[in-house]
Formats: structure tokens, C-alpha cells, sequence
């Protein structure tokens, strides 16, 4: 079996592309379209409107839930604002007038406050702290989408800053989206607990959790099984926020569509999961052994299970949300 990649896709994706015994081409017939380039909306549609591929691992209409600005203006629509604040941090979409005076209100009445400044770009090159001062300058940039208040990481592992990363799988056959998560993480720390941006290429001590269930085994306060469940409802809301976007590019019941994205989640003070981010690309590459096989093992699953159906999945995904591709859904 083929599948047809961008120039760019990395070479790590490629290798994982082959240990699943899918052989990766740029040119030529394939069976499987995967372009992970960042510009790859527009060649997917196109691939899927000439059917060019039985498979895809991409959905079009996902791309929303990873568009920062575009996701909280959704939640709002659907949901609300209350509801909203208890899924995402406050956020102040910078092209919108309101929101620019509203943030500036803020700056002025809050001048201690700091902001996460979000870009274009996922991971850490386009996000920024900023001060109340700096207020004015990130509005008249261009260099960021959105301005978010930050959301104070729980103390429970000694003043440590960590957020939770996971994944979620979608898929789209026969007219029904279907959203999974896997109930399982690691967790990503900052370099000391003054800086809240956390990053993946901090070694955590040697007695600090690495994963969920080490997490949930040395903090007892914490219900696993609440957390998973307020976790599945999130992605269950998200997803129906923008259903829209994928009923309204109509694509073909009788091709099966997959995705993976990575899911940012950070414990407040209160200890409730909050949503930080989502990533349409997420890196499937560690140079941590431990967390390398269980990528490795995602990606499989990916492929193998919720994509081409050959095999049983190898990890406990928990079915969050299944709709039907309707307008009457709306």
C-alpha cells in the first residue's frame, strides 16, 4: 500500500510510514493521501474532489479546532460565554475591534496582569508573554491572533508548572464524525515554577510524574476518572462548535477519513482540566525512548485501526462524540 505525502512531510513521519508497511511517494498513484505540509487545506480538497485516494488522514473541516481565533468565536456561538471560560482561557481575538478595546480596558484596570500572545505558528515560536504595558504594541503587530489571560497551573507537584498532553482521533465514515481520546499522557513542565510556558524538552526530576497514571497514582486528590470525563466532554463540545465545517464540505460517505491531533490540557488551581491548545500537526518523534514507543504506537493505531480498520487498536481510546454529517444536526 502508497500513500501520497508532501516533499516537506518529515523524515520521522516518513519512517513511521513504513514501519506500518505503507510505503510513502510524492508522485504517482497511491491509496492513502497524507499531506502534512502547513499550507495542505487547500491540495486535500482538491485531492478529495478528484478522488484521487481510497484513504485519507486528514480531515478538512477539523482544521478549525486548532484555529485559536476561530475556536473561541465558535464556543461563543454555540455555547456561550460561561461555558466557554470553563473549556478555554479568556481570550481577545485581535482583528475584532471590540475585543481590542475591551483588552486595552483590561490592560488599564489590571496593570499587573500578564498575557499569553498567541501567533500563527503552533508550539512555542509564536507564543509570547507579555504585560499589561505591552498592551498596545501587540495590537498594533501583526504578529499575533489572539491575546489570552493565563490560566494559574495547579500546585499539587510543589509549585511545578506542567500541562497534560494527550491526543484525539477523528474520524469521518458512512456520514458520522466520530471523536476519541486516548486515556492516556505525559506531562510537560517548565524550566522552574517562575515560567509558566511549558516545554517539551524539559527532563522532569527524578520523583516528578511523566505520564497520566503516574500522576494519578502519586496524587490521590485527583479523580482519574472524573478528569477523563470532563476531558471527553470538552472534545465532544469542541467538535460540535464547528461540526458545520465539515457538514459543509460534503465529503464522499464512501471514503473513510482519520485524524490525529494533540490536545493541551492544564490543571487550574482548583485542580479542573482546562484546554490550552490543539495541534493539527502534533510532533510523532521523542528522543525519549519511553515516550517515542508510545508515539510510535499512536501512530499505528492511527493507521492501522481507526484509518485502514486491520487491526485492533493497541491503546484505551474512549469514544468522546459521533454525529451525524447532517444539517438537520445543526
Amino acid at each position: 500500500m502508497h500513500v501520497q505525502i508532501n516533499p516537506r512531510t518529515a523524515k520521522k513521519t516518513q519512517e513511521l510510514l513504513l514501519e506500518n508497511g505503507i510505503i510513502p511517494t510524492i508522485t504517482g498513484k497511491a491509496d492513502i493521501y497524507f499531506s502534512a505540509a502547513s499550507k495542505s487545506i487547500t491540495p486535500l480538497k482538491d485531492a478529495i474532489s478528484r478522488k484521487d485516494c481510497k484513504y485519507y488522514m486528514q480531515i478538512p473541516g477539523i482544521l478549525f479546532i486548532a484555529k485559536k481565533e476561530w475556536l473561541w468565536m465558535s464556543m461563543l456561538e454555540k455555547f456561550g460565554r460561561r461555558h466557554t471560560l470553563e473549556i478555554l482561557p479568556e481570550t481577545y481575538v485581535l482583528r475584532l475591534e471590540s475585543d481590542r478595546k475591551a483588552l486595552l480596558e483590561l490592560s488599564t484596570s489590571n496593570p499587573d496582569e500578564v498575557f499569553i500572545a498567541k501567533g500563527r505558528m503552533q508550539k512555542r515560536k509564536s507564543i509570547e508573554l507579555i504585560t499589561a504595558k505591552d498592551i498596545g504594541q501587540v495590537i498594533n503587530r501583526d504578529r499575533h491572533l489572539v491575546v489570552q489571560r493565563i490560566i494559574k497551573c495547579t500546585s499539587i507537584l510543589d509549585e511545578q508548572i506542567f500541562h497534560i498532553r494527550f491526543y484525539t482521533l477523528f474520524t469521518v465514515k458512512n456520514n458520522v464524525l466520530t471523536g476519541h481520546i486516548l486515556e492516556q499522557g505525559k506531562l510537560v513542565y517548565s524550566s522552574n515554577s517562575k515560567e509558566i510556558i511549558t516545554d517539551n524538552n524539559i527532563v522532569p526530576g527524578i520523583n516528578l510524574p511523566k505520564t497520566t497514571e503516574d500522576l494519578f497514582r502519586s496524587e490521590p486528590s485527583l479523580d482519574q476518572t472524573e478528569f477523563w470525563r470532563a476531558v471527553s466532554s470538552f472534545i465532544s463540545d469542541l467538535t460540535k462548535s464547528i461540526q458545520h465545517r465539515i457538514i459543509n464540505d460534503k465529503l464522499n460517505p464512501n471514503t473513510p477519513f482519520a485524524q490525529l491531533l494533540g490536545v493541551d490540557i492544564i490543571l487550574n488551581e482548583l485542580n479542573q482540566p482546562r484546554l490550552l491548545e490543539v495541534n493539527i500537526r502534533p510532533e510523532m518523534y521523542s528522543n525519549v525512548e519511553a515516550d517515542n514507543n508510545w508515539k510510535k504506537a499512536v501512530f499505528k493505531d492511527w493507521v492501522t485501526y481507526f484509518l485502514l480498520e486491520e487491526y485492533e487498536a493497541s491503546l484505551p481510546w474512549i469514544k468522546a462524540i459521533e454525529i451525524k454529517l447532517s444539517h438537520e444536526t445543526l
